[in-house]
């Protein structure tokens, strides 16, 4: 039954389903065959919530100025109240008016009901007066079928399979991959990184220097991706070590001289750091008394400072 096909000559509620049929999803309209003295309806929509469920509803084509009121708390249950009224004395023009659209998906196949009830809001229709007045109402007898849904291929990870990160600094890596991921995993994270499992970012601040083997998977409702590696490297943090000034030559007869740590300014480090000043030795540029010392260069190696002469 189309909206077009219903006849205003007795007043109706009916529910309307194109074709009698929903497949997959489809909407029932809830449509009055007005005699135009009508200024509020009310009733409630039944239906069995094992085969459709209620995915929502919009106001229908006939609604005009009329205030809609809407109960769908029982959903669950195959129970919508519907309740809809002008304000003073505005009635619904003669003819079939679209009062709202319920929509639904199938859930279980077969022939079903839409009907009307009084649960949770009672069967009405009223005039200006708030005369009751009698209404016919009209349930539709559908077939309800589901559709078969293919599933998305699973993902393919698409993103860099290496990558570098520094000891205190900051980091981030987005795993990128096709066919919408919904949810990443990443096993092996060095020291002070995590992967947010919804969005596919790995971040933090690394702690140790080093190289690992990341293995990360992403996944949708067709499966998961192949386990994709990727190899991280996290570095030492670099420093930079300055000699403080210079150190007068004491006459020894030699040119050597030994540079005391309190001889180095060291910029780049943490509050939680130990730095160790090794071999910091270094020449004068003369052996005579009053020589000037040489600058000298500090390279971290497993946390210590080697100190090496400049120039020739």
């Amino acid at each position: 039954m189309s909206v077009g096909a219903l006849l205003a000559q007795s007043r109706t509620i009916s529910a309307v389903v194109s074709g009698n049929a929903i497949s997959g999803t489809g909407s029932a309209a809830l449509v009055l065959a007005s005699q135009g003295n009508e200024q509020g309806v009310g009733f409630s929509v039944t239906f069995d919530p094992a085969k459709l469920k209620y995915e929502g509803y919009s106001n229908g084509s006939g609604l005009g100025t009329a205030n809609l009121q809407y109960n769908a708390t029982q959903a669950s249950s195959g129970r919508i109240g519907v309740a809809v009224a002008f304000s003073g004395s505005t009635t619904f023009a003669t003819g079939n008016r679209e009062l709202v659209v319920l929509n639904f998906s199938v859930l279980s196949g077969g022939s079903t009901t839409i009907d009307f009830g009084n649960v949770p809001v009672v069967k009405e229709v009223v005039d200006a007066a708030v005369n009751e007045l009698a209404v016919t109402y009209v349930p539709a007898t559908i077939t309800a079928a589901v559709t078969a849904t293919t599933p998305p291929a699973a993902p393919v990870i698409n993103s860099a399979s290496t990558a570098s990160a520094t000891v205190g600094t900051a980091f981030s890596y987005q795993i990128a991959a096709s066919n919408s991921p919904t949810s990443y995993a990443a096993t092996n994270l060095p020291g002070g990184l995590s992967v947010n499992t919804s969005t596919g970012l790995i971040s933090g601040t690394p702690t140790t220097a080093g190289s690992a083997n990341v293995s990360i998977v992403a996944s949708n409702s067709g499966g998961n991706s192949p386990t994709f590696t990727l190899a991280l490297t996290v570095n030492p943090r670099p420093l930079t070590v300055t000699l403080q000034g210079s150190v007068a030559k004491v006459y020894d007869g030699t040119d050597a001289a030994f540079v005391g740590a309190t001889n180095y300014q060291i910029s780049g480090l943490l509050p939680s750091d130990a730095i160790t000043i090794s071999k910091s030795s270094g020449k004068y540029n003369s052996a005579a008394a009053g020589g000037t010392l040489m600058d000298v260069e500090g390279v971290v190696r497993s946390w210590s400072m080697d100190g090496t002469k400049l120039g020739a």
